[in-house]
């Protein structure tokens, strides 16, 4: 376990003072504060709310998942608190440490070239296909599809891996029951993917999430897993940090169970056609362009705090050009640099850039040395 700090940006309707911020907890970290850029002319241009958090992690991967949950905690107090929309935090550096003699390892996270586009072609044929099959489908089904979808597509725009665990978990309740008749009422024999009895036994929506699940997972006691967990949330009888690793590790499954089973109710009996619509793909996800790590030398507590809360290091992309696809797609070269204060060249070894892929944007470019 290493002492880790991060620190993370949300794009609020909400601006506190440069010159204030609100210490929430010294031991662990915690510091609430205004995000502004330093305009050329002078000025300063507001960029949402920042929050500067620590403890003790593993891995700056676990570092930066508590980093956004806390976020996403105090994203939705500050939102009620205003009255204002909620956004998704942005890891933007994370700084963890090697020994007592100020070393550190660093990430710093750039978003801007992402902020251009992330897309996918919209494959018209399948679109026709599936709305065909929803318009086709019995009074009742229809309505439990359409509320699974909406649940499906709010799932796929959370960041907060709570939020996005109750939306799917209410999609599939919503086609649990009709997804049960389908998969098990047709055939009375034992299902040997999830343990469902032989007979006329029903258990209506819960036969018909636990078959999803199963066919997902692999497990049949996914389900019960799963279930406990939301029920323990859902009424406020756990803390959240008694079920995290849970959801965190399970909630892919989750998304992907939904997208299936909506395809299932879907698809018409004594059909072999199987679609393949509806595979989670991230797409509306905040994600960073662009990430440069390092080690940190001799860094002190002053220049730890200018690291976190002024940015002094940060990713500088230049897009030298552009070019559209046939498809729409668009291809940019781009010049990744990294700005930091003058006399810390020397200071930050072991340099490293990544550049992260996003559907309808493709990025090219010399990395630099």
């Amino acid at each position: 376990m290493a002492e880790t700090f991060i620190s993370t940006t949300i794009p609020l309707e909400i601006r506190l003072p440069p010159s204030q911020y609100l210490q929430v907890s010294e031991a662990p970290l915690l510091d609430i504060f205004g995000a502004y850029d330093d305009h050329a002319d002078g000025f300063k241009i507001h960029r949402g709310i920042k929050i500067v958090t620590s403890g003790s992690f593993e891995s700056m991967i676990e570092a930066e998942t508590f980093a956004k949950e806390l976020s996403m905690t105090w994203t939705a107090l500050l939102c009620f608190t205003m009255g204002v929309k909620a956004s998704f935090p942005r890891v933007e550096c994370v700084l963890q440490r090697i020994d007592a003699g100020g070393r550190y390892g660093l990430r710093v996270y750039s978003y801007g070239a992402m902020a251009i586009s992330a897309s996918l072609p919209l494959d018209i044929g399948l679109l026709t296909l599936i709305r065909e099959r929803f318009a086709a489908l019995p009074k009742r089904a229809m309505e439990r599809v359409a509320l699974a979808v909406r649940w499906y597509t709010v799932g796929l725009g959370q960041e907060d891996d709570l939020n996005r665990f109750l939306s799917h978990w209410i999609g599939l309740e919503a086609i649990g029951d009709v997804l049960h008749n389908k998969v098990h009422e047709s055939d009375r024999a034992a299902c040997q993917i999830c343990n469902h009895p032989a007979g006329g036994h029903h258990r209506g929506s819960a036969g018909g999430m636990k078959h999803a699940l199963a066919v997902v997972s692999g497990r049949s006691e996914l389900y019960s897993e799963l279930g406990h967990a939301r029920n323990r949330l859902f009424h406020g009888l756990d803390e959240i940090q008694m079920h995290r690793e849970t959801i965190f590790r399970n909630v892919a499954a989750l998304e992907t169970a939904l997208a299936r089973g909506i395809l299932a109710v879907m698809t018409p009996a004594g059909s072999n056609e199987v679609l393949s619509a509806g595979e989670p793909l991230r797409t509306a996800e905040t994600r960073p362009d662009l990430m440069f790590e390092a080690t940190l030398l001799d860094l002190t507590d002053e220049e730890r705090r200018l690291v976190l809360y002024r940015n002094v290091i940060e990713v500088v992309n230049k897009i030298d050009s552009g070019e559209n696809g046939d498809d729409g797609g668009l291809t940019l070269n781009v010049r990744p640099g990294i700005g930091f204060p003058d006399g810390w060249d020397s200071r930050l070894v072991d340099r490293k850039f990544t550049w992260f892929k996003a559907p309808g944007v493709e990025f090219v470019g010399r990395m630099p040395s």
